[in-house]
């Protein structure tokens, strides 16, 4: 069983594997933003919110998500460090894909 401790620092690690820097998010006065802006090299930017094993979004935390989302921004759930591996493979992909653009 991970709990959202173990998720957030590895993912944390992560991030900082491929160069990039991974920002403990909080926002005063706005509830249930993600706890993590993930910045990665060439310029991608993910929010993320980190969870215990199985742990799911709450409904506020669902909506900022969306909003998030509704304004063209990445942002995810992660709730096992596996979650994690999948979400580097991704941004490692996107990178990829963005600096073979001409």
């Amino acid at each position: 069983m991970e709990t959202e401790k173990q998720v957030e620092s590895y993912l944390k690690q992560k991030v900082e594997e491929t160069g990039g820097l991974c920002y403990k998010f909080m926002s005063p006065g706005r509830v249930a933003v993600p706890d993590r802006i993930c910045v990665f090299p060439s310029g991608l930017l993910a929010f993320v919110e980190c969870k215990g094993n199985k742990g799911k979004l709450t409904p506020k935390q669902k909506r900022e998500v969306h909003r998030l989302q509704d304004l063209g921004h990445y942002a995810f759930l992660v709730n096992s460090k596996y979650h994690v591996d999948i979400l580097i493979l991704w941004a490692t992909e996107v990178m990829s894909d963005e600096s073979t653009d001409v």
